[in-house]
């Protein structure tokens, strides 16, 4: 085949729209796409490289599917685009490809495919198949591949299995050979001189890899977690991501790193940038980002806030970016944050927390006064319209300091109407021991009815774990909610237990009443779905579905346990004014994503929601219907004109119906059922760690009994009231 000229770095050279001006901070061009691989320049435009697709980052749009038009001579035949490379100016996929025998998976070679733009596809041809037997025969499943450049006549790419050891694997572009080194704890290459590319180690440290030998040689202490290396060799600058922001190396001086933009602390990512006209592109897992090579003028404020990898969340925070050019903001991972001791400590080093209003930390926070005030008036406004059990942990002292996020559904478990109907069963359960009694009569219940209804689709050993592991929580949440003491030594817990220890298991599951029993029929119906009911604003739950809201005192009323996620200042901030604002702009955005956030939390919401799909449909089954009955006006054959009339009178029924279900994703009715639960919800803030969900393990494997379980778990109850 032709000799390939040795391949560039990706896609560098080529055009594409002049960037956003020098001391803007970064800017986010693709959200939400899955699957991101690169972003890498073509035809003079910027592109985003996922799975099987390129998608235009210039606006516009332009969705190119990749189609391989290459023959393999492999039967089953499957093959794998792994990353963009440039060779000698022609844009190209590295791929795997391989096939199946005796059910296993194997890879035959690796290719280096050619793309065109051909009829709205990007088409990819073989330009050179490469050997990948170095790397892999049998298909393994957790090789991560990433920073693929070449030099001369070399393309290498960084390979790793898992958590193990990188290697570098480096293809001859001539004839498809390959070798492959093992190299302790590097984690990025990238192109750098003639001689030799840089490599960035795990342990904090940048090198050097000659091309020629592969030997190894430092350069001196530098972030390992360093991504997206670029070198500039006319300025003799290295760029580079690492701790959330952009940062430049000017005369590769390591020890005088300069920020130059934001960057989310998002990754892995697996591609070298693309760098064009002054700017630098990037891609993680989820999203591509751009930010200039240049450092902007920074005010002298800066945020510091919890940061969570959702793309929302991204999008909020590129919108303040946007409307305070030059403020820098760290996003941290506050998966570990000791909030507590921070407001102890009196720190101001984080600006914002993010915390479930679940956590037990939320509650002492709140109570405390570990909250400032959000002096944002449209954000107060709308607080003051929220839900009273909300407001609840949102406003202290007639002020709002804190802002929900996310309103999580809750599911729960739910009785089948139509399959009580059948059975005749009138009531439903309405405490843990009936229901636990009506579990028990299951095979006599569903007597005669075996082909048509079961109990519950759960094989008896899964739904005996489940209910306990339900139940128990559910119990100690319920003693929060209606103000009694958390304990399980009571007259009511023990009934519901000695409920559940009676049940016969064996039984149930020999009786044919469990989906275990016998092999799951789909058109099956159930007594009893879990979970099998979400209490949302949304129309589109299951038809004849009642939640199973089951009491342990006659007398009180089951609450419903939700939770939510809510954003907050902290009070010793020395930034609280634009904190705020970022609050503001990530409720704002939240709004913007789910369009089910208010209706969840504004009581009295009364705007429903159509589903985007409805009008469409709608016109599909009226051209159908139309369709047919033009069809039917033409007098056709009776065996034709029977079966026209069928379809005619099926799509008819169901437009109908459609029309009279499908219209919205939240309706009038179903807006007012949930406004209806609301009045019986609540946010429990008691934790139930894993040592509670251990003893009940425990207590399902025979280690201890019920008077043990009950006992342990008072303990630690007690223990936790005590430690507040």
């Amino acid at each position: 085949m032709k000799r390939l000229f040795p391949l560039l770095l990706c896609l560098l050279l080529a055009l594409f729209p002049a960037p956003r001006a020098q001391g803007e901070s970064a800017a986010l061009l693709q959200s939400d796409m899955p699957n991101i691989r690169a972003a890498f320049l073509w035809e003079g435009a910027p592109y985003a490289f996922a799975g099987n697709e390129l998608r235009a980052l210039d606006g516009s749009g332009e969705i190119l599917p990749i189609e391989l038009e290459v023959d393999f001579g492999l039967d089953p035949l499957w093959y794998e685009f792994l990353l963009p490379v440039q060779v000698d100016g022609q844009v190209c996929l590295l791929a795997r490809v391989g096939s199946e025998e005796d059910g296993i998976s194997y890879v035959e070679c690796g290719a280096l495919l050619a793309l065109s733009r051909e009829g709205g596809a990007a088409k990819a041809r073989l330009a050179q198949v490469l050997d990948w037997s170095p790397i892999e025969i049998e298909a393994n499943p957790a090789l991560s591949f990433s920073c693929a450049f070449a030099q001369g006549e070399t393309l290498y790419l960084l390979v790793r299995a898992g958590e193990g050891q990188a290697q570098i694997a480096a293809f001859d572009c001539a004839d498809g050979s390959a070798a492959l080194l093992a190299m302790e704890g590097v984690s990025a290459i990238a192109p750098y001189t003639e001689q030799a590319m840089l490599a960035v180690r795990e342990s904090g440290e940048l090198g050097t890899i000659a091309y020629d030998g592969l030997a190894y040689a430092p350069l001196g202490a530098f972030p390992g977690d360093a991504a997206g290396l670029y070198y500039d060799g006319a300025a003799n600058a290295l760029y580079y991501v690492s701790g959330g922001n952009l940062c430049a190396l000017a005369d590769m001086r390591l020890d005088d790193a300069q920020i130059l933009a934001a960057f989310p602390p998002a990754g892995p990512f697996p591609s070298l940038p693309a760098v064009a006209q002054g700017a630098y592109i990037l891609a993680d897992a989820r999203m591509v980002y751009q930010a200039p090579l240049a450092a902007a003028e920074q005010e002298a404020r800066q945020l510091r806030l919890e940061g969570r990898l959702e793309a929302w969340m991204d999008r909020a925070y590129y919108d303040f970016l946007a409307e305070h050019p030059g403020v820098q903001v760290a996003r941290i991972d506050g998966a570990n944050a000791d909030i507590l001791g921070d407001m102890l400590r009196q720190s101001p080093d984080t600006d914002i927390y993010l915390l479930d209003g679940n956590d037990s930390g939320y509650s002492a926070l709140f109570e405390r006064g570990y909250m400032a005030p959000l002096a944002d008036e449209e954000l107060a406004g709308q607080i003051a319209q929220m839900y009273p059990m909300l407001q609840r942990y949102l406003v202290r002292d007639g002020v709002p300091v804190a802002v929900p996020l996310d309103f999580a559904d809750t599911y729960l478990p739910a009785f089948d109407a139509q399959a009580f109907a059948l059975l005749g069963i009138e009531a439903y359960p309405e405490t843990w021991v009936e229901f636990f009694d009506l579990l028990s009569r299951a095979p006599e219940l569903l007597a005669g009815y075996e082909e048509e209804i079961g109990f519950s689709s759960w094989e008896a050993e899964h739904l005996r774990t489940v209910l306990l592991q339900y139940m128990v929580p559910d119990y100690i949440r319920q003693c929060e909610a209606h103000g009694r003491p958390l304990r399980l030594d009571t007259p009511q817990f023990r009934a519901a237990l000695s409920a559940w220890e009676a049940i016969d298991w064996q039984a149930l599951e020999e009786s044919g009443a469990l989906g275990g029993a016998t092999p799951y029929e789909a058109d099956k119906m159930w007594l009893f779905h879990m979970p099998g009911f979400s209490v949302s604003p949304s129309a589109l739950e299951p038809e004849n579905r009642i939640p199973a809201l089951l009491a342990y005192h006659e007398d009180e009323e089951p609450m419903i346990l939700v939770s939510f996620t809510a954003a907050f200042v902290n009070p010793y901030s020395d930034e609280q004014a634009l904190a705020t604002e970022y609050v503001a702009a990530l409720f704002a955005e939240a709004v913007n994503t789910n369009d089910m956030l208010l209706p969840k939390v504004i009581a009295g919401w009364d705007e429903p929601i159509e589903d985007s799909m409805y009008e469409q449909m709608m016109r599909q089954y009226e051209d159908t219907i139309a369709e047919y009955t033009r069809q039917l006006e033409n007098d056709p054959a009776p065996m034709m004109a029977a079966r026209l009339e069928e379809q005619l009178r099926a799509v008819t029924e169901e437009r109908d119906a459609y029309a009279a279900q499908g219209r919205y994703r939240v309706s009038p009715e179903s807006l007012r059922a949930y406004q209806q639960a609301t009045e019986h919800m609540y946010i429990a803030t008691t934790p139930i760690g894993d040592e509670i969900y251990a003893l009940l393990s425990q207590y399902l494997d025979g280690a201890i009994d019920g008077e043990a379980l009950i006992r342990t778990i008072d303990e630690r109850l007690y223990m936790m009231e005590a430690e507040g």
